[in-house]
């Protein structure tokens, strides 16, 4: 799928004379009310994107964040938040609920 998608947006990619590749890297969504402090005690600076350690994150609205990254960050970081609390994320447009025992981890 992936791939047929690159090949279709290579297509406006001449006319503005850049390239595109694909990435490995792994696509989470963060939500929830404390979401946006989760990402701001974790990834330092100001402003809607912040460098992670392997990638960015972004803020798309109040709360809700596109982080961006390697697999290896990505599965250390949701050991982290299912240490912390139940919660919803979504990897690479699916969507995972996990239920778990609720334990106190400072980031």
């Amino acid at each position: 799928m992936a791939e047929k998608q690159l090949t279709e947006i290579k297509k406006y990619a001449v006319f503005s004379k850049i390239t595109f590749t694909q990435s490995e890297q792994v696509l989470l969504g963060v939500a929830g009310e404390k979401a946006d402090n989760a990402v701001q005690s974790r990834y330092i600076g100001d402003g809607d994107v912040r460098a992670t350690q392997t990638g960015t994150a972004v803020r798309i609205e109040a709360n809700r964040w596109l982080l961006a990254m390697d697999a290896t960050e990505a599965d250390a970081l949701l050991l982290i938040l299912a240490s912390v609390r139940p919660f919803a994320i979504t990897v690479s447009g699916r969507c995972l609920n996990f239920a778990l025992p609720s334990r106190r981890l400072s980031w």
